[in-house]
């Protein structure tokens, strides 16, 4: 098989296997990609501030060459002092988030983004604020008057709130609970 395309006004030709190399490294890379969005994603809603650097311990084997190329972008763009790579979980934390994508699992250690007492005490402050917001928009949702006065719009956008406080309450609860293990 042999696929053709076009290179500015130049015509080559590859084989059907440099295209399915080229595939495959492109599916991992977009894989590496994604590990990076949810190390950030992780640690935003964790509040750990960008200059705090962790490791990051990697279990897979199929990935190891392609994490190894990419160490240094891993590095910088996922916070991290130092890469690990292993084929298996000894020595793994048990408090460390995981992040699992299809073939690799990585491991970030828990303590070392955190001092777990204080993001406790932050998010007991956090579950506080939350209830009693989602308790005035409970009060002003079960108000007759305000329901049937107030334009629809208001009242919608009350009862966004509502779900949206709801559930950054109950992520919130599910953290602390975690913490708490």
């Amino acid at each position: 098989e042999i696929a053709q395309c076009l290179v500015g006004s130049e015509m080559c030709i590859r084989d059907s296997k440099e295209i399915s190399q080229f595939e495959q490294e492109e599916e991992t890379i977009e894989k590496l990609k994604d590990i990076i969005v949810d190390i950030r994603n992780t640690r935003a809603n964790m509040n750990v501030h960008p200059s705090k650097k962790t490791k990051l311990i990697f279990v897979t084997s199929e990935y190891k060459k392609a994490i190894e190329e990419a160490d240094e972008y891993l590095k910088k763009l996922g916070f991290a002092t130092d890469i690990k790579i292993q084929e298996d979980k000894a020595g793994i934390p048990e408090n460390a988030i995981a992040i699992l994508k299809d073939g690799i699992e990585l491991y970030i250690p828990f303590e070392e983004l955190v001092d777990i007492t204080e993001e406790i005490k932050r998010l007991e402050t956090e579950i506080t604020k939350l209830e009693a917001e989602v308790a005035r928009c409970n009060k002003m949702l079960s108000n007759p008057g305000f329901v049937n006065k107030a334009p629809e719009a208001k009242v919608n956008e009350e009862k966004e709130k509502l779900a949206k406080y709801e559930e950054m309450l109950n992520a919130s609860k599910e953290r602390l609970a975690n913490l708490k293990k």
